[in-house]
C-alpha cells in the first residue's frame, strides 16, 4: 500500500480505536478541536481492557470552511455513529466529551442507551450569546473570530493540541443550537454522570458546572474540580487526576 499524500485530516488528528472488551468508552472532542485532544485520555483508558473509540466530529480536523457547512445535527450524528459502532461489540457504553463534546454527550445520554456520562469543561451558555442573532451580518465581514487569550496552566502542554486557529463565524449559531438542545435534554438524563471542571478555565466559568449539576436528571452525579489547568483539561497539568477519576467512575458504574 502506498503512502496517502492526499490525506484530508490533519496529521496526528485522526480518529482512533483501541479494541478491547465489552465496556466501550466513546471520546468526543470539542468545537474546532480534534480527536488528538482526547488521545492521551484514550491511551490512559486502554490498559483497563476497555474498547476506546475517539471520533472526529463532522467538519473538524480538515479546514474551517468544512465546519461552516455543518449543522448541529451533523455533529450529533458523528456521536451517534460512534455509539452504533461500539454497540457492535460492547454491552456497556460511556460517552465522555470535552467542551462542546460534553454538550453533545449530555444530549446523547438522554437520546441513546448509554450507561454513563462524563462531561468535561462543558459550557452552560456561550459568551456573548446575545450576539448570535447578528451572525448573518457579522460573517459577511468577519469569517473567523479570534479565540482570545490562552489559558493553559503550563503552555508547554499546548504542544499536543491541534485545532482551528479561530471560531468559524458561520458555525457559531449551530453551536448555540447544541446548547439549546442540551438544556432540553439534561433534565431527562438518567445515566450516572461525572462533571469535570477547572477552576481556572478561561472559557467556561466554574459556576457552569454547578448549573449543569442542578439541571441533570441523574440521581447518581458528582463534580470534580481541578485547580491547575485551563479549558483543555485533557492535555493540561491536571490531566492525570482527571483520567484517574474517569477510570474509577467507569469501573464503579460498570459494576453497579
Amino acid at each position: 500500500m502506498g503512502t496517502n499524500s492526499q490525506q484530508l485530516i490533519f496529521p496526528t488528528a485522526e480518529p482512533f480505536l483501541f479494541q478491547g472488551n465489552q465496556t466501550g468508552c466513546l471520546l468526543v472532542h470539542g468545537f474546532t478541536g480534534t480527536p488528538r485532544e482526547m488521545r492521551l485520555l484514550g491511551d490512559f483508558l486502554r490498559p483497563y481492557g476497555w474498547t476506546v473509540l475517539g471520533i472526529r466530529l463532522a467538519g473538524h480536523a480538515t479546514s474551517p470552511k468544512d465546519l461552516n457547512r455543518c449543522t448541529w445535527e451533523d455533529w450529533l450524528c458523528s456521536v451517534e455513529d460512534g455509539i452504533c459502532l461500539l454497540k457492535e461489540t460492547c454491552t456497556k457504553i460511556f460517552v465522555i466529551g470535552l467542551s462542546m463534546g460534553g454538550m453533545l454527550s449530555m444530549i446523547a445520554a438522554e437520546r441513546y442507551d448509554v450507561d454513563g456520562l462524563v462531561a468535561i469543561s462543558t459550557p452552560y451558555r456561550l459568551p456573548g450569546e446575545w450576539r448570535v442573532k447578528f451572525i448573518p451580518i457579522i460573517k459577511l465581514f468577519v469569517p473567523m473570530l479570534g479565540k482570545g487569550k490562552s489559558d493553559w496552566h503550563d503552555p508547554a502542554n499546548a504542544v499536543g493540541h491541534t485545532s482551528y486557529p479561530g471560531w468559524p463565524t458561520a458555525s457559531i449559531p449551530e453551536l448555540a443550537k447544541v446548547g439549546k438542545c442540551m438544556h432540553e435534554s439534561a433534565p431527562r438524563v438518567k445515566a450516572p454522570a461525572l462533571l469535570v471542571q477547572s477552576a481556572h478555565d478561561g472559557s467556561v466559568p466554574e459556576e457552569h458546572v454547578h448549573l449543569h449539576y442542578k439541571d441533570l436528571g441523574s440521581q447518581d452525579k458528582s463534580i470534580l474540580i481541578v485547580q491547575n489547568s485551563g479549558h483543555v483539561v485533557t492535555l493540561d497539568t491536571d490531566r492525570q487526576i482527571v483520567f484517574e477519576n474517569i477510570a474509577q467512575f467507569v469501573i464503579r458504574v460498570s459494576k453497579a
